[in-house]
C-alpha cells in the first residue's frame, strides 16, 4: 500500500485524540519572536474567530471537555472539520481579531493564525499551501 501524504484537516484530526487542553501553547516566548517568525503550537484552530469563541464558550459554560466543545461545535455549524485542536507550526498576528469574556469571566483573545504545517503521527509534515486559521489565548496570554 503506498503512503498518501494527508491533508490539513485529517493532519489536525490525527492530533485530536490525547489533547484535552482549550488553548494554545507556544513554545518560548512571544514577545521575543518577530511576527513573522513561524512558532510550533498547539490549541484549538478554527475556520472563523466567532467558531473559536464559541469553542471557548461552550466549553467553559459547561464545564466540558474540549473535545466535546468542537465537536458541538462542528455539530452547530455542520461542517465535520470547521474546529479541531492539534500541533501546528504557524506564524501567528501579533494583533487580536477579536476579544471575548465568557460567562464565567474568563477573558480571552482570537487571533489569526497562518498554518504552515501540521505534526503528524510520523513527525511534521509541510502544507502544500499556507492555511489561515484562528485560535484562542487568554489575555494574559496563559491557557484557558
Amino acid at each position: 500500500m503506498m503512503f498518501k501524504r494527508p491533508t490539513f484537516k485529517q493532519g489536525i484530526s490525527y492530533l485530536l485524540v490525547g489533547l484535552i487542553a482549550v488553548v494554545l501553547y507556544v513554545s518560548g516566548t512571544r514577545d521575543c519572536r518577530s511576527e513573522e517568525e513561524p512558532q510550533a503550537m498547539r490549541g484549538v484552530i478554527c475556520d472563523t474567530p466567532e467558531q473559536a469563541v464559541r469553542v471557548a464558550n461552550i466549553a467553559d459554560e459547561n464545564n466540558m471537555e474540549i473535545r466535546k466543545a468542537i465537536e458541538a461545535v462542528n455539530t452547530e455549524v455542520n461542517k465535520a472539520d470547521a474546529c479541531d485542536f492539534g500541533q501546528v507550526l504557524a506564524i501567528i498576528d501579533t494583533s487580536p481579531v477579536r476579544t471575548f469574556t465568557t460567562a464565567k469571566g474568563v477573558q480571552g483573545e482570537v487571533k489569526k493564525v497562518t498554518i504552515i504545517g501540521v505534526k503528524g503521527p510520523i513527525g511534521w509534515v509541510k502544507l502544500p499551501q499556507p492555511d489561515t486559521q484562528y485560535t484562542l489565548f487568554r489575555v494574559e496570554g496563559k491557557p484557558i
